[in-house]
C-alpha cells in the first residue's frame, strides 16, 4: 500500500512539474522540429516541381539552404521563378529552423532542470543543505535553470522590501499610492532645489 501510494506521489510531481519521461521528451522534441521538416519539404518541392531536378538533388539544395550551409558549386534555382521562390524561401526557412532549434534546446535545457530541480537529494546535496526554504528551493531552480545568482535575488528581495511600504508582505493598491507620492515628494525635491541654485 505505501509502495502504490509512493508511485502515486512521484507521478504526481512529475505531472505537476511536466519531467516528461524519454519517450515524452522524444515526441515533444520532434513536434518543435516540424519547421525544420517543413521547410526541408517546401525547398525540396521548390526544386522538384519548379526546378524539375531529381529528388536527391532538390532535398540536397533544401538541406544546404536551411542549414546556411549554402549550395556554392552546386544546385540552384537557374528559372526566374525558381530564383524569386528561393528569395523567399530563404530567409523564411532560416528564420523557421533557428527559432525550432532554439525551441528545442530551451525544452530540453528546462526538462534537464526541472529533474534536477524535483530529486530532492539531489536538490539537497547541490545545495549544500539539510533542509531548504521554499524560497530557497525557487532560488536554488532559478539558479539552475537560469544561472541567476545570490546576489541578483537579494538585489530582488531588496527592492520588493523598499516597495513594501506598510511592510505587510503584499505588493498592493497601498504601497502602490505610497511609492507615487514619494517618488513625486522625490521629484518636487529636486525640482525645488533646482530652482533654487543659480
Amino acid at each position: 500500500k505505501s509502495t502504490a501510494a509512493t508511485v502515486a506521489a512521484i507521478r504526481h510531481v512529475h505531472r505537476i512539474h511536466a519531467v516528461q519521461s524519454p519517450q515524452r521528451f522524444v515526441l515533444a522534441i520532434l513536434r518543435r522540429s516540424k519547421p525544420i521538416w517543413l521547410c526541408v519539404a517546401l525547398g525540396t518541392l521548390i526544386g522538384a516541381f519548379v526546378e524539375g531536378w531529381a529528388i536527391v538533388d532538390a532535398l540536397f539544395y533544401a538541406a544546404c539552404t536551411v542549414t546556411t550551409v549554402g549550395c556554392v558549386g552546386h544546385t540552384a534555382p537557374t528559372s526566374d521563378l525558381g530564383r524569386w521562390l528561393a528569395c523567399a524561401y530563404m530567409p523564411i526557412s532560416v528564420t523557421a529552423v533557428a527559432k525550432a532549434v532554439r525551441d528545442m534546446a530551451s525544452h530540453a535545457s528546462w526538462q534537464w532542470t526541472l529533474r534536477q530541480c524535483t530529486d530532492i537529494r539531489v536538490v539537497l546535496s547541490d545545495a549544500h543543505a539539510s533542509s531548504l526554504t521554499e524560497d530557497e528551493f525557487v532560488a536554488f531552480c532559478l539558479h539552475k535553470a537560469y544561472g541567476i545568482d545570490a546576489n541578483i535575488l537579494h538585489e530582488l528581495r531588496d527592492a520588493f522590501h523598499t516597495l513594501d511600504v506598510d511592510g505587510s508582505g503584499v505588493l498592493d493598491e497601498k504601497d502602490a499610492i505610497h511609492n507615487e507620492w514619494r517618488g513625486t515628494g522625490h521629484y518636487l525635491e529636486a525640482l525645488g532645489s533646482q530652482r533654487k541654485s543659480p
